[in-house]
Formats: C-alpha cells, structure tokens, sequence
C-alpha cells in the first residue's frame, strides 16, 4: 500500500491591508479580516467577511480566490469552483486562482481539467512549485510515469528542501520499477523530515521488494513508532516478517492491522497467501 501527499489545497492572498481589523469598512479590510478567520478555522465567519468584500467590491478577485478556499475546506467544492472561475474572470493572470481550481477539480476526479489548470498556473508562474507537484501527481494519476518524473525534478531543482517533493518522486520512482532510485529518494524525504511515517513505511515497501526483508522490518517498525495508527505499517510488517518465516509475528501484525482497518483484510490476506505459496514451493524444491 502506497501513500501519497500532494501540496496544501488552500493558498491564501491578502489584498491591501496588512492586520485584520476589528470594524472593517473596505473590501480588503473585509478580505484580511475574512483570511485572519479562516486560518483560526472560522470558516462561516470567513465566508461572510469575504462576501461582504465582493459586494463592497466586485472586482476584487482575491476575495473570490479566498471565498473559494473557504468554501473547499468546508467541502463545498462546486461553490468553491465557482468562486474559482470568477476570480479567473476577473484575473485571467492569476496562477494561484489556476492551482486551487486545478486542486478543486483534482478532488473531484476532473484529472484532465485539472491538468489544464496546473499547465496554465505554470505558464502564468514557471517558477510554481506547488504547481509542479501537484500537476506530478495528475500525472501519474494517468500513468504518465515520465511526466510525473520531470516535474518533480522541477520541483527539487526549485527547493531542493522539499521533503514532499522526494517522497512523491520516490513514489514514482518505485512505480517505474527503479527501487534505487526510490530508496535515495525516501532517505532524503526522511533526512529533511525524520517524522515522517509514511516515508519509512515506503522505503520499507521498496526495500521489501528488493529481498531486503530485515531492513523492511526495520522500516516499518519505525513507521509504527511514529504512528501507530498507520494500520498499513502493521500489514506491511506482517508480510516481511512472513517471508522472513516468522509466522507467528506476522500473524499478531495483522491481527492488529485488520483491527485497525478491516476493509485492509482481503489484501494482506491474499498477499500473504501469495508468500505462504512461494515459500512451499521453495521448500519442495530443497
């Protein structure tokens, strides 16, 4: 099982003043103080400042952009498109309005409308690396495995301290097949983030795939350590353990994997069925 971060949905623009003020008057007043609610997790509140911007100001697209993200974090996708849409109207520039609609659709399963709009926030912004992310991840989403490749290795070459960015390509890399590649990748993603459980837990999954069963375990032992919750960590575990012939282990990780998440159940219980049968044919052979 695989993990995938993509960038932050939600990109905020500020317009005009720089505090949120206690009595707006003026739209961008009504703007800041409409972001300052939002970051506090006040959406509703949010949404009423920055509607009173627009009518205060109906040209002002960054309202629309932030209404917009108000509306996706609430979940209210269509209202946030929308919103999205007019800031476009209003902005045809604005590559940030671009990548959260390309987000917005991306949600909704609309990989080939979102593509269209992280290609256009890039023309518009060639230096967007969160555009560059995520259009990676459409990407692969459609196979385009080299394509995803390529735009990662935009990304690090803008910030080559991007831990996201590593993780993703090692995601990719390992899809490719190049599990090298893949394991350079999670070390790096896990030397800028040493916390992060999903990247051990990769890295445990390439290894694994490479015959470094020990080394796996290791890895994702680390993953449970730093969240033990990750239901997949205890699965993945169980298997290496399993090739490795400790049954018994195995047998308590997936217990607690499938205590977990149950709907986990049909695809450990098949993988791990799928080594029980290598390892007896191995031993028939001896």
């Amino acid at each position: 099982m695989r993990y995938i971060i993509s960038s932050l949905l939600l990109v905020l623009m500020t317009s005009g003043a720089s505090h949120a003020q206690d009595a707006p008057s003026s739209a961008d007043e009504f703007n800041t103080r409409g972001l300052a609610r939002h970051v506090k997790g006040d959406l509703d509140g949010a949404i009423a400042d920055l509607t009173r911007a627009i009518e205060l100001n109906p040209q002002l697209a960054d309202a629309y952009l932030n209404r917009g993200n108000a509306y996706a974090r609430k979940g209210e996708v269509e209202k946030a498109v929308s919103d999205y849409d007019k800031a476009i109207e209003i902005d045809p520039k604005n590559a940030k309005a671009f990548y959260n609609r390309g987000r917005a659709r991306d949600y909704k399963g609309e990989t080939d409308a979102a593509l269209a709009d992280y290609n256009r926030a890039i023309e518009i912004n060639s230096q967007y690396a969160a555009a560059y992310n995520n259009r990676a991840l459409a990407r692969k989403g459609k196979d385009d495995m080299e394509g995803a490749l390529s735009d990662l290795t935009k990304v690090l070459e803008l910030d080559p301290q991007d831990a996201r960015a590593y993780y993703n390509r090692g995601l990719v890399r390992d899809e490719k097949g190049d599990l090298e590649g893949a394991i350079a990748d999670y070390n790096k993603a896990i030397e800028l983030n040493p916390k992060d459980a999903e990247a051990f837990n990769n890295r445990g999954l390439s290894r694994d795939d490479k015959g470094e069963h020990a080394g796996a375990v290791d890895d994702f032992s680390k993953a449970i350590e730093l969240n033990p919750q990750l239901a997949d960590a205890y699965g993945n575990r169980g298997l290496a353990l399993l090739s490795l012939g400790k049954t018994a282990d195995a047998e308590r990780d997936f217990e607690k994997c499938f205590k977990l998440d149950s709907s986990l159940k049909p695809y450990y219980e098949e993988e791990a069925n799928k080594i029980k049968q290598a390892r007896a044919a191995e031993t028939k052979k001896q």
